[in-house]
């Protein structure tokens, strides 16, 4: 576990850094009601926070690969890892989006970027 001060706040982040199984990760979430959303890069236009199962896929691939023994390279295992760094909200509703404006004030049509309106939970491997 960690602690750091933070800047000027006086408190900052607890850390506990800890491994499951993925059925064990499962059984966490079985008697919750939660959704898992993107909210650390962009997002493609139509995205929606629906999700609640594809992190436990992802968390599996990442498990396998993590206890398989083989050096880590982070240019090969980027999107294995990048599948389990999702956030965690309570309340769908509460995330909203807005539009990637250019500087020369084009909407882009491929992305969007996601605004939680209150904190969320953040999951991210080591």
């Amino acid at each position: 576990m960690s602690y750091f001060g933070g800047l000027g706040a006086g408190k900052g982040w607890d850390k506990f850094k800890f491994v499951v199984t993925p059925d064990e990760l499962r059984s966490v979430f079985a008697d919750l009601e939660f959704w898992f959303v993107v909210t650390n890069r962009r997002v493609n236009v139509n995205y929606k926070v629906d999700d609640r199962t594809s992190f436990f896929k992802g968390y599996e691939d990442y498990f396998k690969r993590v206890t398989s023994g083989l050096p880590w390279d982070k240019r090969k295992d980027w999107e294995i890892e990048s599948n389990v760094r999702l956030s965690i909200t309570r309340d769908p509703n509460k995330i909203i989006f807005e539009d990637i404006i250019d500087k020369g004030g084009i909407r882009s049509k491929e992305f969007k970027l996601v605004r939680p309106q209150e904190p969320v939970v953040n999951v991210a491997p080591f």
